[in-house]
């Protein structure tokens, strides 16, 4: 009894350990160690249609790349080097730092496709055809590549992609930053170094400067009689800018829109508030606005609704915030000592703008803050603001907190 008791238990083990065998071998089967390492022959030729490609320098494919616009290449067999965007069983988005294209792989290359992930850096080989309908998550439509070789050229850890969407987003900065200094060029604004003082400059006559470091733009303009002078001037700049995006920028928008869609911003034109202005058109929320000295992060996300209804505009300035003790060297408002001539501009209810009209009498300075020295000596009324790039970038297509 127990020499039979024992004998199956040994067979139950001799079982176990074949299937935990069996088990290994197939996971092996499935592991990117295993599938096969490939390099081109002498003639820069591959045997295999499916890999992972070192690239290790040993020898030269000289292969010639094409580019993603795919559609101005159907019935052309080409190279693409591309990260994986999102993986299907047959099929894969390929992207580069702004277009994706649809790849299509035969059968035999499921399993290779199954063992990538999103982010993997590949190479695939095909012919690009014709394909009317929409191509769902692609910037590229009406061509795929049907892909007739596809080799691993760098492995991820299987971390969402978001390589094509941050390319997107800093390439589009930087076009939203060359359009202002167009518009401010052509406004009779001079750049200058992003260490020089625009305050001094102002004393030394120059009117109209502005810097940009960091994804910020700093901008000072003097100013005849009133500040209004300077703030519809970067008001109007600023929805010219707008006005301007869809056209010049337009891959760039499409790229973000297929990964992460957003409702397209409205600005038609500049619309600018005092601070009391606002606390009216709250009245008719649920918040309490008594004693408000400035908006919070949610206080300026309901006021933007507000104003999105009642003047179908995404973009607004503020203007007479309240004074502050800490407002050490803004121009106070004549006729409301309570008040001051400090503005700021939202986008979507993000704060993308803060400015002022700076005391530029050194008498009135001092009669406001009597620890002030310097930096006035000799300069002419002046307002300007600080305008930051790359929160209102991301506000324009809803990626605020986001990247």
């Amino acid at each position: 009894m127990v020499s039979s008791i024992a004998r199956a238990l040994r067979l139950r083990r001799k079982v176990d350990s074949e299937c935990s065998q069996q088990k290994a071998t197939k996971k092996r089967a499935l592991s990117p160690d295993c599938f096969l390492l490939v390099n081109p022959d002498e003639e820069g030729n591959f045997k295999e249609n499916f890999g992972d490609l070192p690239c290790d320098s040993r020898i030269s494919s000289k292969r010639e790349f094409g580019t993603f616009d795919v559609a101005n290449s159907v019935g052309v067999d080409l190279w693409l080097r591309g990260r994986i965007i999102s993986i299907e069983k047959s099929s894969f988005l390929l992207g580069n730092s702004l277009r994706i294209v649809r790849c299509d792989i035969s059968s035999d290359m499921r399993n290779f496709l199954g063992s990538l992930h999103m982010g993997d850096v590949v190479d695939a080989w095909g012919t690009v055809e014709f394909l009317e309908k929409e191509i769902v998550g692609a910037t590229e439509q009406g061509a795929f590549l049907k892909v007739n070789k596809l080799f691993a050229i760098s492995r991820s850890e299987n971390v969402k992609q978001v390589a094509n969407l941050t390319n997107a987003v800093t390439r589009l900065e930087a076009g939203i930053a060359q359009l202002f200094r167009t518009f401010l060029v052509g406004a009779q604004f001079i750049e200058t170094s992003a260490t020089t003082d625009l305050s001094l400059m102002l004393t030394g006559d120059f009117e109209r400067v502005f810097s940009v470091d960091a994804g910020r733009l700093n901008v000072k303009m003097g100013c005849n009689d009133h500040y209004h002078e300077v703030l519809e001037l970067l008001g109007a700049v600023a929805v010219e800018v707008f006005a301007n995006i869809q056209s010049t920028h337009d891959l760039e928008l499409r790229t973000i829109q297929k990964i992460e869609p957003f409702t397209e911003p409205t600005v038609d034109e500049l619309v600018i508030l005092t601070f009391g202005e606002c606390l009216e058109l709250l009245k008719g929320t649920s918040l309490k606005t008594k004693n408000l000295q400035g908006f919070t992060a949610s206080v300026a996300k309901q006021l933007a609704e507000v104003v999105k209804k009642k003047f179908a505009t995404d973009f607004f300035i503020v203007d007479k915030f309240p004074a502050s003790r800490k407002n050490t060297d803004i121009m106070p408002d004549p006729y409301n000592e309570h008040c001051c001539n400090r503005y700021q501009a939202y986008f979507g209810g993000i704060e993308v703008l803060s400015g002022h009209q700076t005391i530029h009498d050194r008498v009135m300075l001092q009669k406001v803050n009597k620890l002030a020295t310097g930096g006035v000596e000799g300069s002419v009324p002046h307002a300007g603001c600080v305008l930051n790039l790359r929160t209102l970038t991301k506000a324009f297509v809803g990626l605020v907190g986001l990247l």
